[in-house]
């Protein structure tokens, strides 16, 4: 096995930090949008117990 070695983050090279535009969020991109929603009704069907237990009116709301 080998041992864990961090990865090292390189500095961008001078000419692309020139066109490097930053972070960008797009409201209207459907990945953003509906990545949240989707995690939970992902989490909900993965263990349909426990969202029974402790979160039924999600099950009822999210998952019909």
């Amino acid at each position: 096995m080998r041992p864990y070695a961090p990865r090292r983050i390189l500095p961008l090279l001078e000419d692309l930090q020139k066109l490097e535009r930053g972070l960008t969020v797009d409201p209207l991109n459907p990945l953003f949008r509906d990545i949240g929603i989707n995690h939970l009704k992902s989490r909900l069907r993965s263990h349909p117990d426990v969202a029974a237990a402790h979160h039924a009116d999600l099950v009822a709301e999210i998952l019909v």
